[in-house]
C-alpha cells in the first residue's frame, strides 16, 4: 500500500491498520472522524511504515514452526479414522476439539488444542491431521492420532477464517490485520500472499466472508471495504487472468497473469457481507448493508444478474436450501427485519416472507427432513416450519441455553443442535430424532461454537442441509 494512502475507516470507527504483529499502531479518535494518511499516522506513532509485500511474506515465513515427531514408529490409526465411519467434529469455546460418532451419538475423543480457536476446523483426507485457526493470527496443523501440534504459522494479528481445498493440498487464511489472504500448502509453507486491495493498491480492505467452491476448485472472498468479489482457483489448469478491459483475450491483447492461485476480480455495486453458493456453484447469493435485498451473481460471467428486494438484510450464509413445489429454494433468516425469507433460485424471486415469533440467525434442513428448523423463535426454543406449506408447525423447547446451530446426520434421522449455556463456557450438543422430534441424547460441552461433519462436505453440494 502506498505510504500516503488513507486507511479505510467507517464513520467514527477505529481503523484496521495494515501492520504485522510487531508493527502494530494504535489510533485514538477524540470526537473526530478525520482520517490521517498512513505516512502521517506512522510518523505520529514513531513507527516505520507498513511492511512491503516482500517484508510481509518474510514475516509469515519466519513465523512458521514445526514440532519434532516422536521417534517411535508411526502410530496405528484409531478405530474412528476408518473412511466409512460417520463423524462430526466440534470446536468448544474453551479451546477443546471433540470427535463425535455419528452412528452411536457419542463423544469418541476430546482434546485440548489452544485458546481463541475460530469456529472453523478442517480434517485432511488422511483423517489424521486437522487444520485450525486462532483469532490472534495462527494457523495450526494438529496431529489427532498423537494428540500433538505438528506445525503452525502466523498471518497477522486478527484472523477471520480458514478454508481447506477439496483435495487437501491448499489452505486459504484470511486476515484483517493486515487485510490479506494467504495461501499455504499442507505443510504450512506460504505459497502466495494477496493484499486485500484494489488492483492499483490505492485502497485496502478488511475481509468480509469466505466460501469454498469445491466443484469449481476455488475459494471465494468478499472484501468488506472494497466493492469486489475475488475468486482464487487452486486448479493447476485454471485459465489465465486478464485484468481490466480486453478486446479479445484469445488474441493475447493484454498481459495475463497465471490463473492458478491468482485473484480473479468481480466488480460490485457495493461490498457484500454474506455469501452463499447455489447447489451447482454457478451462482452466488449475497447480501450487505448497502443492498436492499438478495443479490445474485453469475460467477463465470462475473456480473450481478438480479437483486430481489427484501426489507432489512437477508442472511443467505446461514440459510437452508430445500425443494419447494419441485423447484430449488433458499430459506434464510433476517434478523434486522425479524422475518424469514423464502427465495426461488430458478425464478430469482421471493416466494414468501414469513413472520416468526422473534428474529433469528439461522435456518437448517435436510432432504429427508419434513421441516425447516430455525432459531427465529421465542427464547429457549426452536421453531419448525413445514417445507411444503411454509406454515409453522410447532416449537421445540431448548432448556438451559440458546440454540446457535443445527445440522443433520448423513441420513437425516438426527438433528444436532448446538446450545450455548447461560453461564460462561457451558452448553451442550442436543440430538433430536427428526421424525418424533424427541430429544434422545444430550452431550455436555463447553460453549460449542461449531460442529461440522467429517470429512467436511460443503453444504451447498446437497440440496437440503
Amino acid at each position: 500500500m502506498p505510504s500516503d494512502t488513507p486507511l479505510p475507516l467507517s464513520p467514527c470507527a477505529l481503523p484496521t491498520l495494515p501492520a504485522m504483529h510487531r508493527r502494530t499502531a494504535v489510533l485514538t479518535l477524540a470526537g473526530s472522524c478525520l482520517m490521517p494518511s498512513a505516512k502521517a499516522l506512522h510518523a505520529a506513532q514513531g513507527e516505520a511504515p507498513a511492511p512491503s509485500q516482500a517484508e510481509a511474506e518474510a514475516d509469515i515465513r519466519a513465523s512458521r514452526q514445526t514440532f519434532a515427531a516422536p521417534t517411535d514408529a508411526s502410530p496405528e490409526p484409531p478405530a474412528w479414522a476408518s473412511a466409512g465411519r460417520e463423524l462430526f467434529i466440534a470446536i468448544e469455546g474453551d479451546g477443546h476439539l471433540s470427535l463425535l460418532d455419528g452412528t452411536h451419538l457419542a463423544v469418541l475423543a476430546r482434546q485440548r488444542i489452544r485458546p481463541q480457536l475460530l469456529p472453523a476446523v478442517h480434517l485432511a483426507p488422511d483423517r489424521r491431521h486437522a487444520f485450525l485457526a486462532t483469532r490472534d493470527g495462527w494457523v495450526v496443523k494438529y496431529d489427532l492420532w498423537r494428540s500433538r501440534q505438528a506445525a503452525q504459522v502466523r498471518i497477522g494479528q486478527r484472523l477471520q477464517g480458514l478454508l481447506l481445498s477439496g483435495d487437501g493440498r491448499w489452505l486459504l487464511a484470511a486476515s484483517d490485520a493486515p487485510g490479506a489472504v494467504a495461501l499455504f500448502d499442507a505443510e504450512l509453507h506460504l505459497a502466495r500472499l494477496h493484499r486485500a486491495a484494489t488492483l492499483d493498491g490505492r485502497q485496502t480492505s478488511r475481509i468480509a466472508a469466505l466460501q469454498h467452491a469445491p466443484l469449481r476448485r476455488s475459494f471465494i472472498v468478499a472484501l468488506r471495504d472494497i466493492p469486489q468479489l475475488w475468486e482464487i482457483s487452486y486448479d493447476p489448469g485454471a485459465a489465465p487472468i486478464y485484468d481490466g478491459l480486453v478486446h479479445d483475450y484469445r488474441m493475447g491483447e493484454a498481459i495475463a497473469r497465471p490463473g492458478h492461485l491468482g485473484v480473479r476480480r468481480t466488480p460490485l455495486g457495493a461490498p457484500l457481507r454474506q455469501l452463499r453458493l447455489d447447489p451447482a456453484q454457478r451462482y452466488l447469493l449475497g447480501a450487505g448493508p448497502d443492498y436492499a435485498g438478495m443479490a445474485m451473481l453469475h460467477l463465470d460471467a462475473r456480473v450481478q444478474i438480479s437483486l430481489t428486494p427484501e426489507p432489512g438484510q437477508p442472511s443467505p450464509a446461514t440459510g437452508a436450501f430445500f425443494t419447494w413445489q419441485g423447484r430449488s429454494a433458499l430459506a434464510s433468516a433476517n434478523r434486522h427485519a425479524a422475518l424469514l425469507h423464502v427465495f426461488d433460485l430458478e425464478k430469482r424471486q421471493s416466494i414468501r416472507s414469513l413472520v416468526p415469533a422473534a428474529a433469528g440467525t439461522f435456518v437448517a434442513s435436510h432432504v429427508a427432513a419434513a421441516h425447516l428448523w430455525t432459531d427465529a423463535a421465542l427464547p429457549g426454543t426452536l421453531a419448525l416450519y413445514d417445507k411444503d406449506t411454509l406454515e409453522p408447525t410447532g416449537a421445540l423447547d431448548i432448556p438451559g441455553g440458546t440454540p446457535t446451530q443445527t445440522l443433520f446426520s448423513r441420513d437425516g434421522r438426527h438433528a444436532l443442535v448446538s446450545v450455548q449455556g447461560q453461564e460462561a463456557n457451558t452448553g451442550a450438543l442436543l440430538i433430536h430424532d427428526t421424525q418424533s422430534l424427541r430429544e434422545i441424547r444430550r452431550l455436555p460441552m463447553r460453549a460449542p461454537c461449531s460442529v461440522q461433519p467429517v470429512p467436511f462436505v460443503n453444504p451447498v453440494l446437497a440440496l437440503d442441509h
